[in-house]
């Protein structure tokens, strides 16, 4: 079956006939299946495996696309939530910890800023 698309107001996949969609030349089923213009049309609904059935198809440039926002933006987590101590909840108080949040991200910064000029830290130290 060929993917034609995602219905968010049912929030589904739907695949259709790769015959009378032009994908393949030649179908062993072509007896089977729907004998209307618009060929077999299968559904999928998401509620069933969310990580299985995507939205956007992991194949797709936009998959390629939003993957690489989103490790970019795991790996601030990782660094403010490790290298910056925040992971382990020594620091209590909502005010604290917002500011080490705060101080952390800003230091995230100053590091990406210092990569940017100087190439490295190690070369800003050496």
């Amino acid at each position: 079956m060929t993917r034609w698309g995602f219905e968010w107001r049912k929030y589904r996949i739907k695949y259709r006939c790769p015959l009378v969609t032009g994908k393949v030349t030649y179908c062993p089923y072509d007896r089977q299946c729907n004998k209307s213009f618009y060929g077999k049309t299968v559904y999928l609904r998401l509620a069933s495996d969310m990580r299985l059935l995507t939205p956007i198809p992991r194949d797709s440039e936009e998959w390629m696309e939003t993957y690489k926002l989103r490790t970019a933006s795991e790996r601030v987590n990782n660094r403010i939530l490790t290298d910056y101590g925040l992971e382990p909840p020594k620091r209590y108080g909502k005010m604290r910890l917002c500011s080490f949040t705060f101080l952390g991200s800003i230091n995230v910064h100053l590091d990406a800023m210092v990569k940017h000029v100087y190439g490295s830290v190690k070369d800003l130290i050496a």
